[in-house]
């Protein structure tokens, strides 16, 4: 099947204007990842097997304070909570502040100060990086198959379902 010069343009046009969407959102996606390193590291992370209760994740930042994996959430900043989100409100979220936890350890209970520092671009990177990596990857692999046989129905279905992860 020939295409006409118009249906070729048309081609062209809604091509560069698929990959301009998707060259934008990996930069907004970039953006955000450079801007995550900024964000407040409080020391340990959940697990969806454990809940809010337990910490599932430690950082360094966590380990120096004195937490451990496992470790129960009593209070926070004084207060005890019910739920994730009473959870976060009732923690201090701007760097430099300090976060008070009442933990519980093997029947024991303790009360660990955790400073909010900056997470670093490593951690953003592990944590958001690959996803990005491989979204890019994806990207250059439907361009390159696109341009290698354009204006053609297959390569389109290629092209739109590539980016589609």
């Amino acid at each position: 099947m020939q295409l006409l010069d118009g249906q070729r343009l048309y081609s062209r046009i809604a091509f560069a204007l698929s990959l301009a969407l998707v060259i934008t959102i990996n930069l907004l996606y970039l953006y955000n990842l450079i801007h995550w390193r900024n964000y407040p590291d409080f020391g340990f992370g959940w697990r969806t097997a454990t809940g809010v209760d337990y910490v599932g994740q430690l950082t360094e930042n966590g380990r120096k304070a004195g937490m451990q994996l496992g470790d129960r959430f009593l209070e926070v900043n004084g207060r005890t909570f019910s739920n994730i989100q009473q959870f976060r409100a009732l923690m201090q979220r701007e760097l430099g502040e300090e976060n008070t936890y009442l933990l519980e350890r093997e029947g024991r209970t303790f009360a660990v100060t955790v400073k909010n520092v900056p997470s670093g671009f490593t951690r953003a990177f592990k944590i958001s990086g690959l996803p990005y990596v491989l979204g890019l990857c994806y990207a250059l692999v439907g361009t390159l198959v696109f341009l290698m046989k354009p204006h053609r129905r297959a390569s389109w279905i290629f092209f739109i379902l590539d980016f589609d992860k």
